[in-house]
């Protein structure tokens, strides 16, 4: 092992002190910024407790001889249902007046064959409740009309039976967890720049051809680029995942796999940037290039636009890493699982080997030719 050779690495990438002071605090500022902005898209769903609708009944309207039945099941489903007069017989004019006193938080008018759902800017959720529980209701009338809900099939709807099922829904992060987790591994993947002195040191004392000449196979040479590289990446995104969770309290969930996973991001991305420079063999050109290429997989992953509001196609979504990194990591922390989990691994070991075993021959190619 090319240890001495190890050690003047990680001494060359510790004087571009202000790379690793970017690397550490870049994605505090960005979290910042990106959760506060977002914040209202991404708050967190929580179920409604026990509300009230409000309700107007049309008369003669074909609702009513159910009504008691529908009051019924809205009551199993934490919906208190009120009936309003607006016909002037109250102090309440209009459903206006019922939203700004805060005696219902939706509206329902009965018409005799339909009904409207009046809504508030603030009570989406309840609204949407609402607007479920009707629907079940709707569908449990038509049954009951059809002689399935009494067995008589006259469609007479005294003592339907209305059942309304609930949905489990996938929750959602709020907008710090979500951004905190996503751009400590955004930043993890534009960790080429902190190998920039080295490279940069190789070219300009011309250390390879040097090197070649002493006993050290091309293996060596190779991992005393690859190990400094994931080390330090791999010291610095844990770092600011600790920084960031401290100041944001950012919830990891599932902490062994959220370990794991960013532990193989890590290596990855920086077999993977070796391997681009390599490639090309010019180190402005290798970043421009690993740039550009994790802006696209963050813009397919969710990165800047949420991978669940995205309206990019699931096939695009999937060529990235980035989406199997960042789903994954997002959905331990609201579920504490992930049936992404293996998937992403799988695809982090493939671009690792393959990354690794390409950049080692054309390491060796290049040194060959510089002899």
């Amino acid at each position: 092992m090319p240890w001495a050779l190890i050690k003047n690495n990680f001494k060359l990438m510790f004087r571009n002190k202000w790379v690793i002071i970017l690397m550490l605090v870049g994605p505090v500022f960005v979290i910042a910024s990106l959760s506060s902005a977002f914040k209202a898209m991404l708050t967190s769903y929580t179920p409604a407790d026990t509300f009230t609708a409000g309700y107007s009944l049309e008369a003669g309207s074909s609702w009513e001889g159910a009504m008691a039945s529908i009051k019924e099941a809205a009551k199993e489903n934490k919906i208190e249902l009120r009936e309003f007069s607006l016909d002037g017989t109250s102090s309440l004019k209009s459903v206006e007046d019922i939203f700004q006193r805060k005696e219902a938080a939706v509206f329902v008018e009965f018409n005799k064959g339909s009904y409207h759902i009046y809504k508030q800017k603030d009570m989406e959720t309840e609204a949407g409740v609402m607007e479920y529980f009707l629907h079940q209701v709707v569908q449990s009338l038509k049954q009951a009309d059809a002689g399935v809900g009494n067995g008589n099939g006259n469609g007479d709807r005294n003592g339907t039976s209305i059942r309304t099922v609930s949905l489990n829904t996938v929750p959602k992060p709020d907008s710090t967890d979500y951004y905190g987790i996503i751009y400590i591994v955004y930043f993890s993947w534009c960790s080429i720049i902190i190998m920039s002195p080295v490279f940069s040191s190789e070219r300009k004392n011309r250390i390879v051809p040097r090197l070649k000449a002493s006993p050290l196979s091309s293996f060596s040479l190779y991992l005393g680029k690859v190990l400094p590289c994931i080390s330090l990446t791999m010291l610095l995104t844990f770092s600011s995942a600790a920084l960031n969770t401290l100041l944001f309290g950012i919830k990891w969930g599932r902490l062994p796999g959220t370990l794991l996973v960013m532990a193989c991001s890590v290596i990855a991305a920086a077999l993977f940037s070796i391997f681009i420079y390599y490639l090309f063999g010019n180190m402005a050109v290798t970043v421009g290039v690993i740039f550009t290429l994790v802006w696209v997989a963050g813009f397919l992953g969710g990165s800047f636009e949420t991978y669940f509001y995205s309206a990019v196609s699931d096939r695009l979504k999937e060529l990235s890493p980035l989406y199997y990194i960042n789903r994954t990591l997002v959905e331990y922390s609201t579920m504490g699982r992930s049936d992404y989990g293996t998937r992403c691994l799988l695809y982090l070991a493939v671009i690792s080997i393959t990354a690794f075993v390409g950049g080692l021959l054309l390491a060796d190619g290049r040194g060959r030719k510089n002899q």
